[in-house]
């Protein structure tokens, strides 16, 4: 299965695209990554959101800002760009399935509270592309901080290069990830 992989983080720099081919167990080839920059008004509507987020009384119950919509719509506009720039720059193949995260607006893992924005439904419908997204909901529901494909794509991708003994993989971003 080709997969496009699509997320951005924090920093908001832009949304990171990468295309893998995996068999369900095995990351069986890598195909094209870029990253491809939030344009201005995309960017300062996350940034609205992001505020609105941390203005809001989470022990209250949490209370959808207005500006969500907005930002949304603009997460996921900006999704839709990069599959398309992504088929036109780089020859990516035919693509089985899209992992789209959405944006973190708000994550309070102790809370069991993370914001993903981005509307999957629309980005499958409009690129004709079967979407799986909201990964961290759940995990953190659960009691998790979050990043549960982590583990899981790490060890696919171990399990096709030889190695002997113990093995740690690091990720570092905004939030470094340890997986052994």
């Amino acid at each position: 299965m080709r997969i496009l992989g699509m997320m951005s983080g924090t920093s908001l720099d832009g949304i990171d695209a990468a295309v893998l081919e995996t068999d369900g167990v095995i990351v069986t080839d890598h195909g094209p990554a870029a990253t491809f920059p939030y344009l201005p008004p995309e960017k300062a509507a996350i940034q609205t959101a992001i505020a609105d987020a941390l203005t809001e009384d989470v022990e209250d119950g949490f209370m959808r800002p207005i500006s969500f919509e907005k930002a949304e719509k603009a997460i996921t506009d900006a999704h839709i760009r990069v599959v398309g720039l992504m088929a036109v720059q780089h020859d990516m193949g035919p693509i089985e399935l899209i992992g789209f995260h959405g944006q973190t607006v708000l994550h309070r893992p102790d809370q069991r509270l993370t914001i993903q924005l981005g509307e999957g439904a629309r980005l499958a419908r409009v690129c004709g592309i079967d979407v799986v997204g909201d990964f961290r909901s759940n995990d953190v529901a659960l009691g998790g901080q979050g990043a549960p494909l982590l583990p899981i794509y790490h060890q696919a991708l171990l399990k096709g290069h030889p190695h002997e003994g113990p093995v740690a993989v690091l990720n570092i971003g905004g939030v470094a990830n340890l997986t052994y």
